[in-house]
């Protein structure tokens, strides 16, 4: 039980965290940024969960099962308990009365996708939390599993009930006790068994916002989208924000690829950005042209 409720505390402390994200930045996230972030904090839920319930579990696949469902629903709570206080935010802390009043099921409908084209990335946040708890809890619980230690052998024959023992001549020596494995001998999760983990975890939450951040840069962008300029006019750095917020500057006319050509915009948009990227961490590995408008304040 110590397990389970310490895997549930890490969870609704990483839910904690990933709500308050999600209301202090959701007016700049767009669809695809938020459910990245989603899955993103299914992800880091999991782990935590995971890492959390194989040291304290240890081989006890009942737990590991227990850590699995904390996590997702740790992931589902994560992203609903956001949803009334962004109501509260925008209406007032009233609003959320009339909301319970109306339907207290609005924010479990926003996780599932209030235009019905988001059902799959609710699920997969919640597969990815489960999954990365269990396999976590498995591969730590694993390890830190003590084996068990050999029984002493007997010596066959007649025992001297009292008395001093008596040499007996040649004969069997009977066995010493049997001597503890030295270290870890899996007596116990040791320090790079925990390093390790913290490791995995580290790399998949880097790898996660990584891509998350990439999502933003120019190479996304489509037609429609607007950008803001974090460089200067010699050299722009663009990235995707939300249209209709102070930061937009431009608004993307056509996206063409395969070609650096900025000359191909004219007649279309104000102007023309060209750019050529490595595939990488941040970058897809291609060259376009944007055909930008400037959007007038």
């Amino acid at each position: 039980m110590g397990a389970f409720f310490l895997g549930l505390l890490v969870s609704v402390v990483v839910s904690l965290l990933y709500t308050g994200v999600v209301l202090f930045t959701y007016k700049e996230q767009s669809v695809e940024t938020a459910q990245i972030l989603y899955v993103a904090h299914g992800l880091l839920n999991g782990a935590a969960v995971g890492l959390v319930t194989g040291l304290m579990a240890r081989g006890r696949a009942g737990a590991w099962a227990a850590g699995a469902l904390v996590a997702a629903l740790g992931a589902f709570f994560g992203y609903t308990n956001a949803v009334p206080l962004i109501i509260a935010e925008q209406d007032g802390v009233p609003a959320i009365g009339d909301m319970m009043e109306i339907d207290p099921l609005i924010p479990a409908k926003a996780w599932w996708g209030a235009n019905g084209d988001a059902e799959w990335i609710a699920l997969l946040g919640l597969v990815v939390a489960a999954g990365t708890a269990w396999v976590l809890a498995h591969l730590v619980g694993k390890r830190s599993t003590p084996l068990p230690l050999p029984a002493p052998v007997m010596p066959s024959g007649p025992v001297m009930s009292s008395g001093p023992a008596m040499p007996q001549g040649p004969g069997p020596v009977p066995p010493s006790a049997p001597v503890p494995p030295s270290g870890n001998g899996g007596g116990g999760v040791g320090a790079k068994t925990i390093l390790k983990g913290v490791g995995v975890v580290a790399g998949l939450v880097v790898l996660a916002v990584g891509y998350f951040l990439s999502q933003d840069d120019a190479d996304h962008a489509k037609a429609g989208d607007c950008l803001k300029n974090n460089g200067t006019t010699v050299a722009p750095d663009l990235q995707v924000v939300e249209c209709g917020g102070a930061e937009a500057v431009y608004k993307v006319v056509e996206v063409i690829p395969d070609t650096l050509e900025t000359s191909r915009c004219e007649g279309r948009s104000d102007i023309g950005y060209q750019e050529q990227t490595r595939g990488g961490r941040r970058s897809s590995g291609k060259q376009f042209v944007l055909c930008l408008d400037e959007i007038k304040k």
